[in-house]
């Protein structure tokens, strides 16, 4: 990862750390989404290991995203290419 200079930083750092902050947003929102359905299998007692599945799925990219941002805003570290969006399964 390749680490910002203030300057650079202010400018386009920080349509970067826009971009990183809604894409962690919308995985947060997965996530969330993952978990009322893995409940609502639990309660009807079908389709648990699916659902358990987009549950860890979600968890996992959440927490990926997570990091990157993390390393964006707090290091200024900018996300190497192959740290783009996993595709969806």
């Amino acid at each position: 990862m390749e680490v910002l200079t203030q300057a650079q930083f202010a400018g386009p750092g920080m349509a970067l750390q826009e971009i990183w902050r809604q894409r962690l947003e919308e995985a947060e929102r997965k996530y969330e989404d993952a978990a009322t359905e893995l409940q609502s299998a639990l309660s009807q007692n079908s389709g648990v290991a699916e659902a358990r599945r987009h549950k860890m799925a979600a968890r996992a990219e959440y927490l990926r995203l997570l990091r990157i941002f993390s390393n964006l805003v707090l290091r200024g570290k900018v996300p190497e290419v192959d740290e783009s969006p996993q595709p969806e399964s």
